[in-house]
């Protein structure tokens, strides 16, 4: 499959996602705010920011495999070269050393959780310790991204999304509250972090990391260095774009929080729409940065933010 192919093939499902997602989300929004209130409601949407923050311990490690990932394999033009899995393996033992500073903040974030926010306690701590358990098992994902399997990717996520939607709305009808979107989110994430793995193992087995590698610190200090650029703009999202929720929580209560988090949801899902175009094509501009000459990455590059400004002007 060439590039090209598999770059339509993660755009289009990406899309798709995003897409139906939203209308679904049309239904869903109010279908919750009619059955859990808008305390409860805003208290998940205080609880899942918390995530959001947490994500930032990764400082870019997993974040930026995708880029390097596809970067080995444009280079090597193999897909079961053994640099990939030292890559992966070197990822992956490095996401599981920070496991227990991530353990450490979650626990931080429970110990000093408001006590107006007392109900949302448990709920949290489940997903938090869901979280802490996948935390470094985002790299098949990762892995996956960078091997432009973009369309399955996509399916996986639009999947495992609907799985969670379900439970979710099942067990609300059924008389769950904060229960039933924990139980939601758990399903979404762990059915996404199975799929991962299991699509890893089966179509690029070379890849599958075997082992830790707890040796070589020259290695792993230069993929930190080269990881920090990521942590550093992950920070800034989030700080930009989650803050404001936790200090409306903070002052005015949950129950605010819920028409500001609604009228931001608007806004994120059309910027999300020209981002989509970049995001999909990464994988493969760092593939043809140490396989084409600069004349035909330029080429891409430009076609790229063309259509990235032409979907902005829509």
């Amino acid at each position: 499959m060439t590039r090209t192919r598999r770059f339509l093939g993660g755009f289009t499902a990406g899309y798709l996602h995003m897409a139906v997602a939203t209308a679904v989300g049309l239904w869903v929004t109010p279908f919750l705010l009619g059955r859990l209130g808008g305390d409860t409601y805003g208290l998940w949407l205080l609880g899942t920011q918390v995530i959001a923050y947490l994500l930032l311990m990764d400082l870019g490690i997993v974040a930026v495999l995708p880029r390097e990932t596809a970067y080995v394999t444009g280079r090597t033009g193999r897909t079961d070269a053994l640099e990939l899995r030292e890559l992966v393996e070197r990822t992956m033992t490095l996401a599981i050393a920070q496991m227990p500073v991530v353990l450490a903040a979650a626990a931080a974030a429970l110990w000093w959780m408001p006590q107006a926010w007392a109900p949302l306690f448990t709920p949290l701590l489940v997903v938090l310790a869901v979280f802490v358990a996948t935390f470094p098992l985002r790299t098949f994902q990762a892995a996956l991204v960078g091997l432009q399997d973009l369309t399955f990717v996509g399916s996986a996520q639009f999947a495992a999304w609907a799985a969670g939607t379900i439970v979710t709305v099942a067990l609300v009808i059924n008389g769950l509250s904060l229960g039933a979107l924990t139980a939601g989110w758990c399903v979404t994430q762990l059915s996404m972090v199975a799929a991962c793995a299991l699509r890893l193992q089966r179509e690029f087995p070379a890849a599958m990391p075997r082992r830790l590698t707890f040796g070589g610190g020259g290695a792993a200090k230069g993929h930190v260095v080269r990881s920090l650029w990521v942590a550093v703009s992950q920070t800034a999202q989030v700080l930009l774009n989650g803050s404001d929720v936790l200090v409306i929580g903070a002052l005015l209560g949950p129950g605010a929080v819920v028409p500001y988090a609604c009228t931001g949801k608007l806004i994120a899902v059309l910027a999300n729409q020209p981002q989509a175009i970049l995001q999909s094509a990464a994988p493969a501009l760092s593939e043809l940065r140490p396989s084409a000459d600069k004349a035909r990455l330029f080429q891409v590059s430009a076609a790229l933010s063309q259509a990235t400004l032409a979907v902005s002007g829509l």
